[in-house]
């Protein structure tokens, strides 16, 4: 299963993004491909925030447009939304640490481990 981090919901949005190409391809995998893709409800989150903050300058968006694209990416038929389970608080420390990530890596350290179990 392929899972998406922040960057990659914020480059699809923001055209002014080096990465916008990327990104928008990306998603467009997620509307017509086949394979499931996960996308974290923590990372649809931060994606509104990075997306309606005021680093975003002139691509700034608003808090319903980020919303209503977090939702569309949701409806998409490969989409899946992953959301933490009762054990993530005593998983993630392990993978921090095993990983050597820190700052802003580690809230994505759990998403980037995923893999399809089925």
């Amino acid at each position: 299963m392929l899972v998406a981090d922040v960057n990659v919901l914020v480059n699809a949005m923001n055209q002014a993004s080096d990465h916008h190409r990327q990104g928008a391809h990306w998603i467009q995998r997620v509307d017509v491909g086949d394979q499931r893709v996960g996308i974290a409800e923590m990372v649809a989150s931060g994606t509104v925030r990075v997306t309606t903050g005021t680093k975003m300058e002139q691509n700034r968006r608003t808090t319903a447009e980020a919303f209503a694209f977090c939702d569309a990416v949701y409806a998409m038929p490969a989409a899946v939304r992953i959301t933490e389970g009762p054990r993530h608080w005593s998983i993630f420390p392990g993978v921090v640490f095993s990983s050597g990530v820190s700052g802003k890596d580690s809230t994505d350290v759990l998403s980037r481990g995923v893999r399809d179990r089925e």
